[in-house]
């Protein structure tokens, strides 16, 4: 007899932002500003620990959730921070070595995916072609990198791309996310297409979900692991959630 096959998860993991001074790091790390052959080691401030202690955390609700399932791995892009977003310039380390801390701090998500799969991100952080995303994932052995990510999993249909936009007021994200589900009903009729099941998205660092019951689709947009820095606190309404998402497709479950 055939052994029944194993329910999946899909976890997101994605705004990592790697080297910026307000982002998930290491405790240590070597960097190289001073030349290649003058290699220092950095020590993460109060913030970045906080947060490379949140990052563990969620690693490790991953873990656990991951035993005797199938691990469907999306990151969600904007893995590292680039040279300084808006000219903020709050980075450290040099493109190689915002590369490797972000390898370093994803490789253990890798070690227990079954599948993964490599959006691309925002041209202010990544480069407009997604550059510093592809190095990371290419280091780490992805073998899917694009723009936007259709999967069926479970018999269920993802759709997952990084960007996003919304308003920062309370509950307009939640609300912009059912609009969003209600648009791509709308697109998979006109185009007689299949409809998304869940959709994913990241960039705006807002952990929200939206929820259409009579069509029973889920959408979902994630925190990443990147505090305030200097071009957000600018605006309007500062608001940055920290973590990632789980989305459970045999029990139609967005966390």
């Amino acid at each position: 007899m055939a052994a029944k096959p194993k329910k999946s998860i899909v976890p997101w993991m994605g705004d990592l932002h790697a080297g910026s001074l307000v982002s998930a790091c290491p405790p240590e790390f070597t960097i190289h500003t001073a030349g290649q052959d003058k290699p220092q080691v950095y020590l993460a401030n109060d913030i970045q620990k906080r947060l490379h202690n949140d990052l563990l955390s969620y690693q490790l609700r991953v873990k656990n959730d991951a035993k005797g399932k199938r691990v469907v791995l999306v990151f969600g892009a904007d893995m590292a921070d680039g040279p300084g977003h808006h000219n903020t310039l709050q980075t450290t380390g040099d493109q190689q070595d915002q590369v490797d801390m972000a390898v370093a701090m994803l490789m253990p998500f890798v070690n227990i995916a079954d599948d993964m799969y490599g959006l691309l991100g925002t041209g202010g952080h990544v480069g407009e072609m997604g550059d510093l995303d592809i190095m990371i994932y290419r280091e780490l052995g992805v073998p899917w990198i694009g723009d936007i990510l259709e999967l069926e999993v479970d018999g269920k249909f993802l759709h997952a791309q990084h960007h996003f936009s919304c308003s920062r007021k309370p509950n307009a994200a939640e609300q912009a996310l059912r609009v969003l589900a209600l648009d791509h009903v709308g697109w998979s009729s006109q185009k007689e297409t299949r409809k998304p099941d869940c959709l994913l998205r990241g960039h705006v660092h807002l952990s929200a979900r939206g929820y259409l019951a009579r069509q029973g689709i889920w959408a979902g947009s994630s925190g990443g692991w990147k505090a305030i820095d200097r071009y957000s606190a600018k605006m309007k309404i500062v608001v940055n959630d920290i973590g990632g998402m789980i989305w459970y497709p045999s029990d139609n479950n967005l966390e």
